[in-house]
């Protein structure tokens, strides 16, 4: 499925514009503050290079970074139970913090 669709032009297409709208959309959430007692978590391929911690302290406050050990670019689709399980977690702090 995934050699599917990166064997069609259009997948190129697309991704050509999500890397030319990049530069906006990151200089728009640079300065953006993320309203407290949202979860955030990370997650980051175990397989590329780590992700400096500072990095991941700069988004949020209360951010929890997940190394996804045995993924490499695509963690949904080389460990998508973490996904799950990550999202699962973030839905329930969410639901914890709004009480």
């Amino acid at each position: 499925m995934v050699a599917a669709h990166w064997c069609n032009p259009e997948s190129f297409l697309g991704m050509a514009a999500h890397f030319e709208a990049l530069p906006a959309s990151a200089n728009e959430m640079r300065d953006a503050a993320l309203a407290n007692g949202i979860p955030v978590t990370v997650l980051t391929a175990g397989k590329n290079p780590p992700v400096p911690e500072e990095a991941i302290r700069a988004i949020a406050r209360n951010t929890r970074h997940v190394v996804a050990r045995e993924s490499g670019h695509w963690i949904h689709l080389d460990q998508p139970d973490l996904v799950v399980q990550e999202v699962l977690e973030m839905v329930d702090a969410a639901r914890q913090t709004a009480h």
